[in-house]
């Protein structure tokens, strides 16, 4: 599990590796407070695109912002949504810690 420590109001931006050609996504689920972060799950910036990969599946990202002090886990789990039964492919774990 990696470690993240943001401030209140700082966000960090996560480069994650994208397959959405063939149908996989990154979704994620926070255990503790959740009101400690915000996540926002997208595709990478305009200058992470270029060129497109052989494969067509484009980088996504997860931003991080913190919101208050506290500390929560992070697991980002990269999947097919209509195979929730399914193992996931990746699973990323960070532990959270927001302070002023």
């Amino acid at each position: 599990m990696e470690h993240i420590q943001l401030h209140v109001g700082q966000e960090m931006v996560l480069t994650l590796p994208g397959r959405g050609t063939a149908g996989y996504t990154w979704t994620y689920e926070t255990a503790g407070d959740t009101a400690v972060v915000s996540v926002t799950l997208g595709g990478a910036p305009p200058a992470q695109q270029s060129p497109t990969p052989k494969s067509g599946s484009l980088p996504e990202t997860a931003t991080l912002r913190g919101l208050t002090n506290g500390h929560v886990v992070l697991r980002l789990r990269f999947g097919r949504s209509w195979d929730a039964a399914a193992k996931a492919t990746e699973v990323r774990e960070y532990d959270v810690v927001v302070t002023k």
